[in-house]
């Protein structure tokens, strides 16, 4: 599997709407399907006003986006997760004068043979796991609110809040700060650069993912992570499913020989 799958943008913004996929069933992930979207100015969605079979979340990395959500209209900047509980009509464009470009999520992945894209009216019928007031479907980041001298996280999104599909976070990690030593989750776990560098020992791969990399980790898979850069690293950070209440988080590993053991 390739674990880091970094983003380059074009220097000269395309003209047209467009999507692309980073992680799927195709490549390896099951639980959800991850994108990287770009919306000219006085672009939108192109099918219009529309449903998935699955919750859909952006996160928006530049310029504004406007998104109207059952009806209801925002505005929202960088640093703003919207969340689109499955068969909520919706649509997006771009009424500002720059591209606009966010990370979007759809989890769970939708089925073999289903259509991401439903027009409402049409379709199979859509149940939503997640049920929210629109009002609280667009959350913000507070960047002032990191702890400027310790690895830091601000939730935007889990089962507590109401989002039973994932759970989604922001991270920040001073420079020489870490997470905790080799581990395993048992679910998938996705990064996204958002500044900054971010080691991580992978198995037994020591990787280094920058700017605009979204990392890749399975459900299982050893590893860590760490600064070593000059500055500050800030990443979104999610996990799919989120496990049930009281189920371990992480799973630490020790390696070598058990204790008492010959050599």
């Amino acid at each position: 599997m390739q674990h880091l799958r970094p983003v380059t943008f074009e220097p000269v913004p395309s003209t047209e709407f467009s999507s692309t996929i980073l992680a799927d069933r195709t490549s390896g992930v099951d639980g959800c399907m991850v994108l990287i979207t770009c919306v000219p100015p006085g672009r939108g969605s192109p099918d219009g006003t529309h449903i998935h079979p699955s919750d859909q979340l952006y996160y928006v990395l530049e310029g504004s986006l406007n998104v109207e959500l059952d009806g209801r209209a925002f505005v929202v900047g960088p640093d703003s997760l919207v969340i689109i509980p499955a068969g909520i009509p919706h649509r997006n464009w771009n009424q500002g004068s720059a591209e606009e470009r966010h990370l979007e999520l759809i989890v769970p992945h939708v089925a073999d043979g289903q259509p991401v894209t439903i027009a409402p009216g049409t379709g199979p019928q859509v149940r939503p796991a997640t049920v929210l007031d629109t009002k609280d479907c667009v959350r913000r980041l507070d960047r002032s609110l990191f702890d400027a001298d310790n690895w830091d996280t601000q939730m935007l999104a889990s089962r507590s809040s109401g989002l039973k599909t994932c759970w989604f976070y922001v991270g920040r990690v001073p420079s020489g700060q870490g997470g905790p030593g080799h581990h395993i989750h048992p679910f998938d776990q996705f990064y996204f650069i958002l500044e900054g560098e971010l080691h991580l020992d992978i198995g037994l791969q020591t990787i280094v993912a920058g700017t605009n990399t979204l990392v890749v980790l399975p459900a299982g898979l050893a590893h860590r992570q760490w600064n070593e850069g000059p500055k500050p690293e800030m990443h979104i950070c999610f996990g799919v499913p989120e496990p049930e209440s009281g189920a371990p988080l992480d799973v630490p590993l020790t390696f070598g020989k058990p204790e008492g053991q010959a050599t």
